[in-house]
């Protein structure tokens, strides 16, 4: 008893150990007059997580770790407002001001697109991908999409006014995704898009929910995702990443721990000079405990090529970045589409 009793004092007055704290993210939605609006939808990009305003504007996230989180605004009639938030030890007040879009009424002519059908394939292809995940999505309201073909450019563009609605059968989630811009170029056959989006887990049997947990660790193991938990608590190798430097022409395998630098207790800091190329191999450990450091396999669709856009990029522990300008990102993981995304509150 009295053991039990020194545990609980010591846990009382060492300043060190204490639960994780958190915080909220909280403020008031007006238009550019002042007038607060109500029934603003506030989310956070890339979560579970997304509010209304009530009749004064008002909204708010609480239970909120340190990190660094995209708040996005989306009202009809408005343009929609993203911006970076980075909670660190205190709560945040963040008031956010929408511009109504200055549309006037046009005529519309309505008629049959025959190029339509093969517009929606390419861009249905090239968003949601074609893993075997991105399969079992489907778009529910693909009527919303307006597509743009630019001859002289040889691109298809596309956009939307408001959330496309998708349901993803093989991971148990309903995804709003508000479409900023899609373009795929003829030529290259590269497509790029950008955008926000909202996860929520749908219903289903137990059988199905058991499926769906397999198939989200399925999809987390080799992501971008893990790969930036991992670099935050030093465990690339233990997650079985192995990471290389392109020096020249030549890959050599690092220890990517000496690119990162603790920034505090919530924050990394990620810098590197030259490419890095990365791969998901169960024989990591392996592979370094040789130290054998050269690459001896041709790189392939099975790598990731990473290079830093900035100087540094800050990384939280939720596999977040500061800054979404930070990496430019080719081969396996960008390759991942919207039906492999995981939301930001999934755990393995």
């Amino acid at each position: 008893m009295k053991r039990l009793l020194f545990v609980v004092f010591l846990l009382l007055i060492h300043p060190q150990v204490k639960a994780q704290q958190v915080f909220t993210i909280g403020g008031v939605v007006k238009d550019a007059t002042g007038k607060p609006l109500a029934l603003a939808t506030v989310f956070i990009d890339g979560s579970k997580r997304v509010t209304a305003t009530n009749d004064q504007g008002e909204y708010k996230f609480a239970g909120l770790e340190p990190g660094t989180y995209q708040l996005v605004v989306n009202m009809i009639g408005f343009y929609s407002v993203k911006q970076t938030v980075n909670v660190k030890n205190q709560p945040v007040v963040l008031n956010l001001s929408l511009k109504e879009k200055d549309e006037q009424l046009k005529e519309v002519m309505i008629s049959f697109d025959p190029h339509r059908a093969a517009y929606l394939a390419l861009f249905i292809k090239n968003f949601l991908g074609t893993t075997e995940n991105a399969a079992g999505c489907e778009i529910l309201n693909t009527e919303i999409l307006k597509f743009k073909e630019n001859k002289k450019a040889n691109t298809l563009d596309a956009t939307s006014d408001d959330f496309l609605i998708i349901i993803n059968q093989k991971l148990g989630y309903k995804i709003k995704y508000l479409l900023r811009k899609f373009s795929y170029n003829r030529m290259s056959t590269v497509a790029s898009y950008d955008g926000e989006l909202i996860f929520e887990n749908i219903d289903g049997s137990d059988q199905e929910q058991s499926e769906w947990v397999a198939n989200r660790k399925k999809a987390y193991k080799g992501s971008l995702m893990q790969y930036m938990r991992a670099l935050f608590v030093n465990k690339t190798v233990d997650k079985n990443f192995a990471t290389y430097e392109l020096r020249g022409t030549q890959p050599v395998l690092v220890d990517v721990n000496t690119f990162i630098k603790q920034i505090d207790s919530n924050f990394i800091s990620f810098a590197f000079k030259n490419p890095l190329y990365i791969r998901y191999d169960t024989l990591a450990h392996q592979l370094y405990q040789q130290q054998d450091f050269r690459f001896t396999q041709k790189m392939g669709n099975d790598g990731t090529l990473l290079r830093l856009y900035l100087k540094r990029a800050t990384i939280d522990k939720k596999g977040s970045y500061v800054d979404f300008r930070s990496f430019l990102v080719k081969g396996y993981w960008g390759g991942k589409r919207i039906g492999d995304h995981l939301p930001f509150e999934y755990q393995e």
